[in-house]
């Protein structure tokens, strides 16, 4: 633990022993001035009551033995004047006298107007009934009590809870016209009155209970009597806590904050030593510790810390200046140092664009992704090149074809006619790298508008054949750099093989298309009326599978292979495709080799296994109920499942020889409901969900190629 750190818990554990201390003592006398309070209160209550019973007692007798029974009474406690009230009078007229004096005398208070008055009534020996105004002696009261004129509160309540008097006369103001109990008892001694406000207090009954005296001490009064003899030890006590702070912040700031900097500099002095990588970073390092340690000094008010800092900043001094001449020396090697850096930069970049390009073409098939991945690679270039626009285009006779760019901005049909102009200037030679640095001394590039101050157009080969391009424009001027051209030539030769091969499989697939036609030629001839119900298969499919987010390619070759489904019907022997009635069991055996008969036909090359799987699978069902091998599920493959759907669609639809043709909503609902024949269940539920949505387009398909007139679908 730092000095800092010590020092700091001991001055805390200090002030909190202190004020712990004082904390304790103060509640200590808090409770001992409660206690007294508390006591005093009550045992002057209980005087008072006891002298104001003796008074009335004194009264009484006073009236049998005093002959001038109109004479005022003489109380300490209260002030008396006889006095005849009209409204006593009828009272007394209108009641009961023995009744309503049972107990010798009574207090009534009469409502007047301005202010109210209290009597009390005395029933003479003689019958008649004696009057007093009575008020209570509020001054000998206070004095008995302790109290002070206005800061403590009195008040009588009589039998019915009406307030006989209360001493000052402003208290309880307000309070008239609200109903309940004037003063409330809410816990121990504690009070409330109607308007909310809290007391602390105690009361006693007098006149035999049947009035109660209440003394009430508002509750920020109250706090006042018991805490205000304890400010001035408060106010010492603080003073004494404020001294010890001070000095522990004076011995902080200019003994152990100093000292502590030292530390702390020394500390991160040492950290940076060890991190620091160059000559230059050390001299910086020990410059800024030595700055430090002077402001040190110039805070510092102890001699010794300040002799400390002195030497320890001639010290740091010394190390700078020598790793001042290290430093010169250094820059030589560093000049030497950024040749190696660029060479090695140039080729960490062609590093890290041969690694991006490796991972696309992992990716990228002839298939699926292709002008993507071409498009990914162009970002690349146009990345690793510093380039704001890249095209990539492909040769196809003698144009010049944009498959992709990054950073042109605009349709790809506008960046052909700009290409145009510049393939077609007789300064691009298809063998050379054409490039540009100021496009503004060049009339074809002013001519065309160029957006860019320099371009370069890279020509792409494969196989000794040139195959297309790689444009590049710069924003800023660019020299013709070597560095960009070494860096384009293995991308280019990649993208050349790619645009090539792509080349090559689109001619390919139109191969598998024009033989695909042939076959379908061959089975019109065959039998003719199946030409109508081909085409509606092919676009129903092309539908469904678009419908299922299939890949485009997959997407044409199942509608292109669906034309062949029924190849295999060549071999059934045409009277039973024709027979109008039932087929036995043997020839429904017959019919249903079709679909090994068709996957014989088109054999095992690998590009037609999507027909052979359409041709061998659309009949299986989903539930596992088709042929030829009752395949369920997705055990069927999703060719012959779009197909199944599409040819069970066509053939409700079309006039066959035992049977007629069927309405669209008739065909849909016996697809969707089934009709004991064809169920819902023998759909995948996919197909069936997709095939309710674009139903609509189904029946456009169907009233697209119509049958001729008179021929019959197999």
């Amino acid at each position: 633990m730092s000095i800092r750190k010590l020092f700091t818990v001991a001055i805390g554990f200090l002030v909190l022993i202190i004020s712990g201390n004082l904390v304790l003592n103060y509640y200590a006398q808090i409770k001992w001035k409660y206690n007294q309070l508390d006591r005093t209160m009550s045992s002057e209550l209980d005087g008072i009551s006891q002298q104001i019973d003796k008074e009335l007692s004194l009264l009484k007798n006073s009236i049998f033995t005093n002959e001038d029974s109109n004479a005022a009474p003489f109380s300490t406690a209260f002030n008396f004047s006889l006095r005849e009230e009209t409204h006593l009078m009828d009272l007394l007229k209108s009641h009961d006298k023995s009744s309503l004096l049972a107990e010798g005398y009574a207090i009534y208070r009469v409502p007047r107007k301005g202010k109210d008055n209290t009597f009390l009534l005395w029933k003479h020996p003689e019958g008649r009934v004696l009057t007093w105004a009575m008020e209570p002696n509020f001054q000998w009261l206070r004095r008995t009590l302790h109290l002070s004129d206005n800061k403590e509160f009195l008040i009588f309540v009589g039998p019915g809870g009406e307030v006989l008097w209360k001493s000052p006369s402003y208290f309880l103001k307000g309070t008239e016209n609200l109903h309940g109990p004037i003063i409330y008892n809410v816990k121990g001694p504690w009070f409330k009155d109607l308007n909310g406000r809290l007391y602390w207090g105690k009361y006693s009954p007098i006149m035999g209970g049947s009035v109660r005296l209440y003394v009430l001490i508002p509750l920020k009064r109250f706090f006042y009597l018991l805490c205000g003899n304890i400010l001035s030890m408060a106010a010492f006590d603080v003073s004494l806590l404020i001294i010890i702070v001070g000095i522990g912040f004076l011995v902080f700031k200019y003994v152990l904050a100093p000292m502590e900097e030292i530390t702390v500099l020394a500390s991160d002095m040492q950290d940076k030593l060890f991190a620091a990588t160059t000559p230059k970073d050390l001299s910086i390092t020990v410059s800024k510790v030595a700055r430090g340690v002077r402001e040190i000094i110039s805070r510092s008010k102890l001699e010794e810390v300040g002799i400390l800092c002195q030497a320890l900043s001639s010290a740091l001094q010394s190390y700078v200046y020598q790793q001042e001449k290290l430093l010169a020396s250094g820059e030589k090697m560093a000049e030497l140092n950024k040749t190696l850096q660029a060479t090695n930069e140039a080729l960490i970049t062609r590093d890290r664009a041969w690694r991006r390009i490796i991972e696309i073409s992992k990716t990228v098939t002839m298939t699926t992704g292709f002008n993507k991945g071409l498009g990914r690679i162009a970002d690349i270039i146009r990345e690793v090149t510093g380039a704001s626009e890249v095209v990539i285009s492909k040769k196809e006779g003698n144009e010049y074809l944009p498959y992709t760019e990054s950073g042109y901005g605009v349709k790809l049909s506008d960046v052909k006619r700009s290409l145009d102009l510049r393939l077609k200037d007789a300064s691009f030679k298809e063998d050379k790298v054409l490039w540009i640095e100021d496009v503004y001394t060049d009339p074809l590039s002013l001519a065309m508008g160029a957006p860019v101050k320099s371009e370069a157009i890279f020509p792409v080969f494969h196989l000794g054949r040139p195959v297309g391009v790689i444009y590049l424009g710069w924003a800023k001027p660019k020299k013709e750099s070597q560095e960009v051209l070494d860096l384009l030539l293995p991308i280019a030769s990649y993208i050349g093989g790619m645009i090539d091969s792509k080349s090559a499989l689109q001619g390919l697939r139109q191969s598998y298309q024009y033989m695909v036609e042939r076959i379908q030629t061959i089975t019109s001839i065959f039998h003719e009326e199946t030409s109508a119900h081909l085409e509606r298969v092919e676009k129903y499919c092309f539908l469904l599978a678009k419908s299922l987010s299939l890949p485009a390619d997959q997407v044409e070759d199942i509608a292109l292979f669906s034309r062949l489904h029924d190849i295999g019907k060549m071999k059934v022997p045409l009277d039973l495709l024709t027979k109008r009635d039932a087929l036995a069991e043997e020839e429904f055996d017959i019919i249903k080799k079709h679909t090994i008969w068709g996957a014989e036909i088109l054999g095992d090359a690998p590009w037609l296994r999507i027909g052979r799987a359409i041709c061998l699978y659309h009949h299986e069902k989903w539930d596992g109920s088709g042929y030829p091998y009752g395949l369920a599920g997705e055990d069927i493959p999703v060719e012959a499942r779009v197909v199944a759907l599409a040819d069970t669609y066509d053939a409700l639809r079309s006039r066959r020889a035992y049977k007629e043709p069927l309405s669209h909503e008739k065909a849909c609902e016996i697809i969707t409901k089934g009709d004991g024949r064809i169920e819902p269940f023998h759909f995948d539920p996919t197909l069936l969900s997709l095939f309710v949505e674009i139903e609509q387009s189904f029946d456009e398909i169907y009233n697209s190629f119509e049958e001729p007139e008179g021929v019959i679908s197999l």
